[in-house]
């Protein structure tokens, strides 16, 4: 409902220091999944033409969806174990 939409939508994206981006999911389903998440790009005004940079942009971009998808310290705790179910 948007009521709870709007609960994990209050996070605001840092671009401060060398930041070049900042991603992270903001809810799980019951089996503590992601289903909602954020990426937010630091976006310069050289970003799309800037050729030689477009290799660390590509990774820093697919590293952000690997945060999105529920790859990071924290969440690695509720991986589930496939035959037991249990985290």
């Amino acid at each position: 409902d948007e009521e709870s939409l709007n609960d994990h939508t209050d996070a605001v994206p840092t671009c401060s220091g060398s930041y070049l981006a900042s991603a992270t999911y903001c809810s799980t389903d019951q089996y503590d999944r992601p289903i909602a998440g954020m990426l937010h790009l630091c976006i310069g005004p050289d970003f799309f033409n800037d050729v030689s940079q477009k290799e660390l942009y590509r990774r820093t971009v697919l590293h952000e969806l690997g945060h999105v998808l529920g790859f990071n310290a924290q969440s690695l705790a509720h991986f589930r174990n496939e035959t037991t179910g249990e985290p």
